[in-house]
């Protein structure tokens, strides 16, 4: 009997100590919220894909998603709205680790399909008014490029539950599982 509320105590007195000390580091770091725009921005992160960034490819139609997960790969999913061709790449590991490629498949996806996208992009994407997107600790950053009609789009929100950015990242990131195992999405 003595033993247990020793080992209760001293359990307590633990969880004490560590919630004073998380306290006090996230005073020192100024809490534990990770921002987008202190993670790799999408030039650098761009080298580590066997594409570069679609921003030089302005004479070309091309939607790219950017999926970079706390807790799983990062993902790129790009759609040439010309042709059809969809490549799916993604890393090895999650963004808080060293990246390497570790899957990479171009496919091709219907006209139907492409035609929804096209949709999203005028409809939705190209006339919302992006707004400043709060981060969190878990979760993901949504990166959208656009290069349409000679002209270069991007915006970056922290995990979405709706607006275009979700609707155009949900619609190829679902297109896309149904190649390749991406994982979850969030």
């Amino acid at each position: 009997m003595n033993q247990n509320i020793f080992s209760i105590g001293a359990v307590l007195i633990s969880l004490a100590l560590i919630g004073i000390y998380s306290q006090d580091l996230g005073k020192q770091s100024n809490g534990f919220a990770r921002k987008p725009e202190n993670n790799e921005s999408i030039a650098n992160r761009a080298k580590l894909f066997r594409s570069n960034s679609i921003y030089k490819q302005k004479d070309k139609n091309l939607v790219r998603f950017s999926l970079s997960r706390s807790f799983d790969p990062t993902v790129q999913i790009t759609l040439s709205i010309d042709d059809g061709n969809m490549q799916i790449e993604s890393l090895s590991r999650c963004m808080s680790q060293a990246n390497e490629i570790g899957m990479s498949k171009i496919v091709n996806v219907d006209r139907e399909y492409l035609s929804q996208i096209r949709t999203l992009i005028k409809t939705e994407y190209l006339t919302s008014k992006k707004e400043e997107s709060d981060a969190g600790l878990d979760g993901a950053i949504w990166e959208i490029e656009v290069t349409w009609e000679g002209e270069y789009y991007f915006h970056s929100v922290w995990s979405p539950s709706s607006g275009p950015e979700y609707k155009l990242g949900y619609a190829l990131f679902s297109r896309a599982s149904r190649y390749v195992s991406l994982g979850e999405l969030y």
